[in-house]
């Protein structure tokens, strides 16, 4: 009889243990920050608020809504106070397989001109511009705690006045990887630099679209941008993130940019 035992209690027990191997999934869990979808979820809501806050340069503060209607379909706009901005990504691929590919295009920003204190370079006059950008995405995961993101941007201004317009461009290339479910970091390269006419912009923000910090440090006084990004991600619910990040630029002329930044999930 004992000799049925031992077989008869470890068939009975390894469907135990092989779930015991695996993440345990629960309603409300974080998902790895390596996995999150390059997509909100089809008719899921997010809110993205990013600020700038210590360090040289001016400060930068941002924030995205976005609404998926598809799952192959995002659509974003953020507050300035107003909705200044409309953008469509459409996504395709598999994260785990062969990578997911992205592109977005659309209205970046509708500056109408109001201010309380107009900045001295700055040219007040009715509707001043509209930015319009296109940009291309990567993502692919890398192992069972790793992610490649590769992009790149490029970005127009166009104003009512004469010579206030500008061209600027931007690639970045960062990796992700998860100590925890709930915890993870973010490190990366990136640049930009004016192509054409002007910074004009009181700073170009290349900001990480659902991911912490910004991009590249263009603003008045650096054309050209050559940045180290850092970045936490602290998220002990599937609906809220807390980001801590810092983006380093080292070259043409040392800066230093700290924020953090808040995600909302519906």
């Amino acid at each position: 009889m004992h000799r049925f035992a031992l077989p008869l209690l470890a068939l009975v027990a390894a469907p135990a243990l092989a779930a015991e191997a695996q993440p345990r999934l629960t309603f409300g869990q974080p998902v790895p920050l390596s996995r999150r979808p390059v997509l909100v979820r089809p008719l899921g809501l997010e809110v993205d608020i990013r600020y700038g806050l210590v360090g040289s340069g001016p400060t930068r503060f941002i924030n995205d809504i976005r609404f998926a209607p598809l799952d192959w379909l995002e659509l974003r706009t953020s507050l300035g106070p107003y909705p200044d901005s409309l953008i469509a990504r459409v996504a395709v691929g598999e994260l785990s397989g062969p990578g997911t590919f992205s592109i977005d295009g659309g209205l970046v920003k509708l500056d109408l001109g109001l201010r309380l204190n107009p900045e001295e370079r700055e040219a007040v006059k009715g509707i001043v511009t509209g930015s319009a950008g296109i940009g291309v995405a990567y993502d692919r995961t890398l192992g069972t705690v790793g992610r490649l993101h590769a992009k790149a941007r490029i970005q127009q201004r166009y104003s009512t006045d004469d010579g206030l317009d500008q061209t600027v461009a931007m690639a970045a290339v960062s990796g992700d990887i998860d100590f925890a479910r709930y915890f993870g970091c973010s490190a990366g390269l990136g640049y930009g630099q004016l192509i054409a006419g002007r910074v004009m912009d009181q700073s170009v923000d290349f900001d990480e679209i659902g991911r912490s910090g910004f991009s590249t440090m263009i603003d008045w006084e650096n054309d050209r941008s050559a940045t180290l990004l850092l970045g936490i991600t602290y998220a002990r619910t599937e609906s809220f993130d807390v980001d801590v990040f810092a983006t380093a630029r080292y070259w043409p002329d040392p800066g230093m940019l700290f924020g953090a930044g808040l995600r909302w999930r519906l």
